[in-house]
């Protein structure tokens, strides 16, 4: 099932955009890992919505591509959700159901609608409802982050709830996977703090290269809860501090480059995988895993590799890459560490070299 999603809503909308807007539509091309997306966001409330929105992703504007078929389209409106044709086969998913003839999927959540279509179309569709329950903010955030998930499947890719950190001394990247209050954020504030730089604290994205997989940041926005704070001396913390999340209240949106002026990186080759949990032990333990119970773990955390059966040959085939890309650890942090920045550095460090 898909995590709950904890993406910041602000109420402006970014300037930087490579758009046209009018009273019907805003059209918009995004770069991510190699590939393109095309937003069409279907009158002024979606177009509004969808560019706030994804203002705290690492979406990079750009120009439409030449090639056309290289784009995936992710359209956006509030209007009536179609009908989902009858007596198809359907399971559950987070906040509602995906029915499925094999070909299309149909994700009925929270009173919208969203429609993957075949891959030939390269087409992902959202309807927004017009309840009082579709028009809830944690509605349309589950909803517009399954749409986003979908397109970027679709288009090549593949994300995994983890925050990426980049090892100054080895050069060496660390992703840590897991759900959410599982410890990614804290980890991502504790080493940034120390001198890491940071790809992001939530969301990444899987690059191939000749050369092994890449990760690059998804969500740019932090999401913390006070508890990631404890023991911090973050500089400008207030300054960075906004607004509460507005899916997730008990967190508020932060803004790293305020914090971390020069802490960020674009990218890291993943060389160890942690996989945390935060417990009430007055010790951190750190164990070993094997590249076996990775993939267990990632699948587990990557749903929709197995759900969509047009990417999950794909999707599956880069996990399996990342598991033996890295070492991996099982790491139950303890009060030793949650309270202690350089403690995290101190660590994590020895796991670090090649």
């Amino acid at each position: 099932m898909v995590r709950e999603c904890i993406y910041p809503v602000s109420g402006e909308v970014s300037g930087s955009l490579v758009a046209s807007a009018t009273q019907a539509a805003l059209t918009s091309h995004y770069s991510i890992a190699g590939r393109t997306l095309r937003v069409e966001a279907q009158g002024d409330w979606a177009a509004h919505w969808v560019a706030n929105f994804l203002s705290g992703f690492h979406l990079v504007p750009t120009s439409p591509p030449v090639d056309h078929q290289t784009t995936v389209t992710l359209r956006v409106e509030r209007a009536t959700p179609p009908a989902v044709p009858a007596a198809l086969p359907v399971f559950a998913i987070n906040h509602g159901d995906c029915h499925t003839d094999g070909s299309r999927y149909f994700l009925t959540v929270n009173d919208s609608v969203v429609l993957i279509s075949p891959p030939s179309a390269r087409l992902v569709e959202v309807w927004f409802g017009s309840t009082p329950h579709a028009k809830h903010p944690i509605a349309l955030v589950n909803v517009f982050s399954y749409a986003l998930q979908a397109a970027l499947r679709r288009a090549g890719v593949y994300d995994v709830h983890a925050a990426g950190l980049l090892d100054p001394a080895s050069g060496r990247g660390a992703l840590f996977v897991g759900p959410s209050g599982s410890g990614k954020t804290t980890f991502a504030l504790k080493l940034t703090e120390s001198g890491w730089r940071y790809i992001s604290d939530d969301m990444i994205v899987l690059r191939e290269t000749d050369a092994g997989l890449e990760a690059e940041g998804l969500r740019r926005l932090f999401s913390v809860a006070a508890p990631s704070l404890a023991g911090s001396s973050l500089p400008r913390l207030d300054e960075a501090l906004g607004a509460p999340v507005a899916s997730d209240p008990r967190k508020r949106r932060l803004e790293p480059s305020i914090v971390f002026p020069n802490g960020q990186a674009h990218h890291c080759r993943p060389g160890v995988l942690f996989f945390p949990q935060v417990t009430d032990t007055a010790v951190t333990a750190v164990n070993p895993m094997s590249a076996r119970e990775a993939m267990q773990q990632l699948m587990r955390s990557c749903p929709w590799a197995t759900y969509d059966e047009h990417t999950a040959g794909d999707y599956l085939r880069v996990l399996a890459r990342l598991a033996n890309q890295c070492r991996s650890y099982e790491l139950r942090a303890g009060r030793d560490l949650m309270l202690d920045a350089r403690g995290a550095a101190d660590l994590i460090a020895p796991y670090m070299a090649a």
